[in-house]
């Protein structure tokens, strides 16, 4: 397999994603308290920059605010310790998290004006951005094309996650807007597990092929 760096090329199945559902709830259960603790602390921030900026805080927020949960989500689906201070992570990398935001926005929202279907592929498309921007930190732009190579290279899955993760978030809506507050911290939870999932099979099938070096001291 000849592939350039950051290529992702994965068999094209779904079946984990049901799997996926069910052990993304029992973490998030686990830890509920600290999930929708920070998403909703975030949720304030940024209504409160909106309103105290008229409208201009939330957008400068809501990168930096969204790494920073990010953070939380990647260091609870790998087993390691966080905490609520977590969220301002993402103000270690501010302009590129800012950026991101920006990009992806504006590209939700030139896809939302040719039809609703597009913008949610676009919104799909880089939604592992600011996971990648934690892991491996490159550029802004290297994580958005890691995003979308990740996401299309394995595209089913993705495709179907998304169909899944919508149909939840409306479902959320549906309780009164409340359950929002359940199934947000909850999808962006099966994000980071897919994430996760994905980019370790890409590095254990690079290790498999990489060729063993030639022993030296032979």
């Amino acid at each position: 397999m000849n592939e350039s760096p950051g290529e992702f090329d994965f068999p094209q199945d779904e079946a984990s994603n049901k799997t996926l559902l069910v052990r993304g709830f029992g973490l998030f259960w686990e830890h509920k308290r600290l999930l929708v603790g920070a998403h909703l602390i975030l949720l304030a921030i940024v209504f409160l920059g909106d309103y105290l900026l008229q409208g201009i805080g939330g957008n400068v927020l809501l990168g930096p605010f969204l790494l920073g949960m990010y953070k939380i989500d990647l260091a609870i689906v790998r087993n390691k310790e966080t905490h609520l201070g977590e969220l301002l992570a993402g103000f270690e990398t501010f302009l590129p998290a800012f950026i991101a935001n920006i990009l992806i926005q504006v590209a939700f929202l030139i896809g939302l004006s040719l039809l609703v279907i597009p913008g949610l592929l676009v919104l799909l498309t880089y939604t592992t951005t600011y996971l990648f921007l934690l892991d491996t930190k490159p550029g802004m732009w290297d994580a958005m094309e890691a995003s979308r190579k990740l996401v299309w290279g394995n595209r089913k899955r993705w495709l179907t996650l998304g169909i899944m993760i919508l149909g939840i978030n409306l479902a959320g809506l549906l309780f009164f807007v409340i359950g929002l507050i359940v199934t947000i911290p909850y999808t962006h939870l099966l994000i980071t597990m897919a994430y996760d999932e994905d980019t370790s099979r890409e590095a254990d099938e690079n290790r498999r092929i990489m060729p063993i070096p030639a022993d030296e001291s032979a």
